[in-house]
């Protein structure tokens, strides 16, 4: 099930590369992300935006953005629940059957993941029922 599509904001670059550089010298970075998929109602309705930026220092609650552990290319959502050292415990706030969370594939490490810094609803996106393409 995909959780987020990233949207391509590099020049020249592909879908894996949306990045967009946010201070000078290229760190730190952010990315930005369409929610395509519902494990994280209420907080995050399918077709809502995301600006997540980089960053390894946890707190239980925050809204990451993260690589499946065992699906490269596949990005997920989830908030932060128990953190261990620089892994966190990967949650979803909609327990609904099908939901993968640290539930399935255990902690996650922080490095490589994004937190949330804000969110984009659908409505300001231009209302469409799924995500950009």
């Amino acid at each position: 099930m995909v959780l987020l599509h990233e949207i391509n904001t590099s020049r020249g670059g592909t879908d894996h590369e949306p990045t967009l550089p946010i201070v000078a010298g290229g760190k730190p970075r952010a990315k930005r992300f369409v929610v395509s998929e519902q494990s994280m109602l209420p907080t995050l309705m399918p077709g809502d935006g995301l600006v997540a930026i980089r960053s390894s220092r946890l707190r239980r609650g925050q809204i990451r953005c993260f690589e499946h552990p065992d699906r490269p290319g596949f990005w997920l959502v989830k908030r932060v629940g128990d953190v261990r050292g620089d892994r966190f415990e990967a949650r979803s706030d909609h327990d609904a059957p099908g939901v993968t969370d640290s539930r399935h594939f255990g902690f996650v490490p922080a490095v490589g993941s994004y937190r949330m810094l804000f969110r984009v609803p659908r409505r300001l996106l231009g209302g469409g029922s799924g995500p950009a393409s």
